[in-house]
């Protein structure tokens, strides 16, 4: 998502056969996504149904508090 024009629009659209995979690389990590509601972006696309999984960093999962609960899994769809 980091190095799209407009990644929920994008989303929005495709109409694609494969499941998608969606990752918002923080600068830090190599990336161009900047740490202010790169999470929130993720999880707008984890919304979509064209969204199977949504990849973040180890690191991030650790200094994330609220990621580490175990109702985060649902918060974020992946209690499916």
């Amino acid at each position: 998502m980091d190095r799209a024009d407009d990644p929920i629009s994008q989303l929005s659209n495709y109409d694609g056969e494969l499941s998608i995979i969606a990752t918002n690389r923080a600068e830090w990590f190599g990336g161009h996504a900047r740490n202010t509601g790169r999470l929130d972006r993720l999880f707008a696309a984890s919304q979509f149904d064209a969204v199977e999984m949504v990849d973040i960093e180890l690191e991030t999962v650790r200094g994330t508090e609220w990621m580490l609960h175990r109702d985060c899994c649902e918060y974020v769809g992946h209690g499916r």
